[in-house]
């Protein structure tokens, strides 16, 4: 078993901020979260060391990795609500750095740029529920034993082994492309070719509404960090007090993403020719989350060939 004393030394990785280690209730869990950040003094990776019950607040953005260590099995009662919290905190930091593991995969961004997730836990914590629903959101999953050893870093080593995200008869990457094809192609956009930049241009957006003077549109609900479009895009079910309202700032939202891909993509509409605010955001909601599986999907079946 390697540790931290074997870590390759040198040429720092830290760059243009800390990573984010964040560990759930448990001394197993705490532990675990301990050893990454030993992994990351000895490679001389700036790093913040947080539990869960105190990620509130943080501004997400600012991490240029994720690093979760799901809680210990063992506790009565804790380990779902601790893994609650963390798939909320995977939730928001996904929408604060969008591109992922894909875009260090095909070289079009830098480790430092894509804000990889990766999910350390044993078999049992990874069962609770709520992680099914962000399978796309996560990079690596590691299913561990409690003694077992590995080093997150291994994702960055361009020499080391090759990396895929994981999927399983559950998962997202496991839908048709084909399928999912032939509805992108009900709104213009050809695949493979549009299929990045429409997802990338759709999280762009998101950043639109991260500027304070948009007020109820950047926060609306109070002490959640998340702007109205994220809401949309993440939790589409979510509803605020006020109803009317919530959903005519959703729909503003929504237009305004839609115009933004018609300029972007010329043959971009609607399918069956709409143009009302009628069912936008239920549609804008349903072409992200197949532009994201699309994308997703090509890039493994794109490398299995290269599997051993």
């Amino acid at each position: 078993m390697t540790g931290p004393v074997d870590a390759a030394r040198g040429k720092e990785l830290y760059q243009s901020g800390p990573l984010l280690v964040v560990f759930g209730h448990g001394t197993h869990s705490e532990a675990r979260a301990h050893q990454v950040a030993d992994q990351c003094r000895a490679r001389g990776v700036h790093f913040d060391l947080v539990p869960v019950d105190e990620v509130a607040g943080l501004d997400l953005s600012y991490y240029v990795a994720l690093i979760v260590i799901l809680p210990s099995t063992s506790l009565q009662g804790r380990p779902a609500t601790s893994t609650d919290k963390i798939v909320e905190v995977i939730k928001t930091y996904r929408a604060r750095r969008p591109e992922g593991l894909v875009s260090l995969l095909d070289g079009s961004r830098r480790w430092f740029q894509v804000g990889v997730v990766q999910v350390f836990g044993t078999p049992d914590a990874h069962q609770h529920e709520g992680l099914e629903s962000i399978t796309d959101r996560i990079c690596l999953v590691h299913r561990v034993d409690d003694d077992e050893f590995i080093d997150p870093f291994d994702v960055y080593q361009a020499h080391g082994q090759s990396v895929s995200p994981r999927h399983g008869p559950t998962d997202h990457l496991a839908v048709s492309v084909h399928s999912l094809g032939e509805y992108l192609r009900s709104w213009g956009l050809s695949i493979p070719e549009d299929a990045s930049g429409a997802r990338e241009l759709i999280d762009g957006c998101r950043r639109h509404y991260e500027d304070p003077r948009f007020r109820v549109l950047h926060r609306p609900i109070q002490g959640r960090d998340l702007n109205q479009l994220d809401f949309l895009l993440d939790e589409p079910d979510t509803r605020a007090p006020g109803h009317k309202k919530w959903v005519e700032n959703g729909a503003r939202v929504a237009r305004y993403v839609f115009d933004e891909l018609e300029r972007q993509f010329p043959d971009f509409h609607r399918p069956n020719g709409r143009d009302d605010t009628k069912d936008a955001q239920k549609d804008l909601h349903k072409l992200y989350k197949a532009l994201r599986v699309v994308e997703a999907a090509l890039k493994v079946l794109d490398q299995e060939p290269h599997r051993s």
